[in-house]
């Protein structure tokens, strides 16, 4: 799958998820990376249909959480993954067709969505669903866009209008508010990134290219410590595309990894790492959905593939939760929300 089918993903069947226990990556791989070892292990597979359903994914230890979707405009499936006792619930919501972000927190499985405003004329709206009953416990409107990040009991979120807000992980209200982008630079198509914390800061993406910049904002008060536009640090237009952080390490990742300092600066970039469709921080590595081929890869901190295995297909939704990684593609075994155990 290409960066564009990444908001469709695959789909899941209406059937009951059956799981396929699988014994290892059975897909072909090119000759020069045979000689890595392998990422990971597939290790099961909730099987899916890639002509009705589409499915978003967050994760938390020992648990994956999933958004399915099929089209219809009144409901979604929350799906729950506990070490493969798997829990669906049903909730009824009118801009199902609209979710294109989920994460996962301690206070719950959060959902936002991107109307387009030509299909329909409604605020967008983020929703807390409970991580044990999968019913929906709180819901915020807001007047564009919403995509999450969470850190222990914190929450922010990057909003479509060009703000970067910290949220009440519960009731989901607004507790600070910070323009990242003006109405200008937004009505001109800058955009922000999902949000991502890590290196004592909170980071995003703002503006388009040729002017990206990558902003670091204080946590707490989201007051903006430094801006840094990618141009004048070497980073063509169009090369990166998300930011991902945790812990002490922050990279840009796209059709290069660009390793970034925690004052903002381009510390180095990558010309070896393959381009990623997505990407999440494992320690000081990363771990990834390559393009192109596909293949689930880990990184070493230089953004040179260490480990690799091959997959038949894959999108860019991906969660990793210590030595579990989850993606919707194909490892071997069909569609389908493929569960890996990752490789050390």
């Amino acid at each position: 799958m290409t960066r564009a089918t990444r908001s469709a993903a695959v789909a899941l069947a209406a059937a009951a998820l059956p799981v396929v226990a699988a014994c290892g990556d059975t897909a072909t791989a090119p000759a020069a990376a045979l000689r890595l070892p392998r990422a990971g292990i597939v290790v099961g597979t909730l099987r899916l249909s890639a002509r009705r359903e589409s499915a978003l994914l967050a994760a938390r230890p020992g648990r994956l959480y999933a958004i399915v979707t099929s089209g219809r405009t009144s409901q979604f499936t929350v799906v729950r993954d506990a070490g493969g006792a798997v829990t669906r619930t049903r909730v009824a919501f009118s801009l199902s067709n609209f979710l294109t972000h989920v994460s996962a927190g301690p206070d719950g499985f959060y959902a936002g969505t991107a109307v387009i405003r030509r299909f329909r004329d409604v605020p967008d709206e983020l929703l807390r669903i409970d991580p044990r009953t999968l019913h929906v416990a709180a819901r915020a409107s807001f007047g564009a866009s919403v995509r999450t990040v969470e850190q222990g009991g914190s929450m922010w979120a990057a909003i479509g209008d060009g703000r970067v807000v910290r949220l009440d992980p519960r009731t989901l209200k607004i507790l600070g508010s910070q323009h990242v982008l003006s109405t200008a630079a937004v009505a001109a198509g800058g955009s922000l990134s999902v949000p991502a914390v890590g290196a004592g800061s909170l980071w995003v993406l703002a503006g388009q290219a040729p002017n990206l910049e990558l902003v670091r904002i204080d946590p707490a008060t989201l007051a903006i410590r430094s801006r840094t536009a990618l141009a004048a640090q070497g980073v063509p237009a169009g090369a990166v595309h998300a930011v991902v952080a945790r812990g002490k390490s922050v990279y840009l990742i796209g059709s290069g990894v660009v390793a970034v300092r925690a004052d903002g600066a381009v510390a180095r970039k990558s010309d070896t790492a393959p381009e990623l469709e997505a990407a999440e921080v494992d320690g000081s590595t990363l771990v990834g959905i390559a393009g192109g081929t596909p293949a689930l890869v880990r990184l070493d901190a230089r953004g040179r593939v260490v480990r690799r295995t091959a997959l038949h297909d894959a999108s860019a939704q991906l969660a990793v939760s210590g030595r579990d990684a989850w993606f919707v593609g194909n490892g071997g075994h069909g569609d389908g929300i493929v569960h890996v155990r990752l490789a050390r």
